[in-house]
Formats: C-alpha cells, structure tokens, sequence
C-alpha cells in the first residue's frame, strides 16, 4: 500500500485530489496521476499491509498532540520556514527544522510543533504500526 501526500491538486486515476489531502492505494495496481497545477514533490510511505498498519495525517501548526509511543512517527515538514518540535517520551528532545525535513520519532508520548516568527506551518504525520496483525 502507499499513503501519498502531493503539494498541489492533482487527480488519481480521474479521481480528483487537493493539495495535501493524502491518498491510499495499493502498489501492485495500475496507477495514472495528473498534476492539476503546480510543481510536484511527492511524499509517500510505501508498506507491506499485512506486516504493518500505516496512518497520515495533515496539520497546521502550531500542533501539540499525543502519540503512541509503540509505533513509529515520522513527521514531516511541508510548509514553514522554521519549525521547532519539541518531543517527549523516552528522550526529552528539541529539534529545529526546516520545509522538506523529516523528523523519525520511536518511542515518543507527545510532541509540540511550532512555526518560528510569525511564519505559518504545515506538518504531515505518518504513523507505522509495526505491530498490526
């Protein structure tokens, strides 16, 4: 399966998307995809669903937010100049990043996402379940 996240509207196989809203499909199918405007970089997460359970979400910072600290988190930075995540779990940790950055969280509790400045943000969180029968 992949989960997507594209940074401007798109359509999937004639299915019509906007920007940052995510879309599942499984790999082994025929897939055709049309940018409606925009440059495009995708961002996705590739998964073997009968190995593991995967989730994303898009948010606007500023984000505070509990996670489950047995799965992995993988956050990622798709608007904002600079953004501080401060994490909470197994280590107690303060990162700074940057639009295109990806910050891979195992074990943590809760995490704070703010943009610096006056400047907006936009996070996508992807959530793998390891552990999903």
């Amino acid at each position: 399966m992949s989960l997507s996240v594209f940074p401007s509207d798109y359509s999937l196989n004639g299915t019509p998307y906007e920007t940052h809203v995510p879309a599942v499909f499984s790999g082994s199918d025929d897939t055709h995809c049309e940018l409606l405007r925009g440059p495009i970089k995708d961002l996705g997460l590739i998964y073997d669903p009968s190995k593991a359970g995967a989730s994303v979400k898009v948010s606007k910072l500023p984000l505070a937010t509990r996670l489950d600290p047995r799965h992995t988190h993988l956050m990622y930075v798709l608007e904002g100049e600079t953004v501080q995540a401060h994490t909470t779990g197994v280590d107690t940790v303060t990162d700074s990043l940057m639009k295109g950055d990806t910050l891979v969280l195992h074990g943590a509790t809760d995490i704070q996402v703010n943009a610096n400045g006056d400047t907006s943000g936009l996070v996508a969180m992807f959530t793998l379940d390891e552990g999903h029968e």
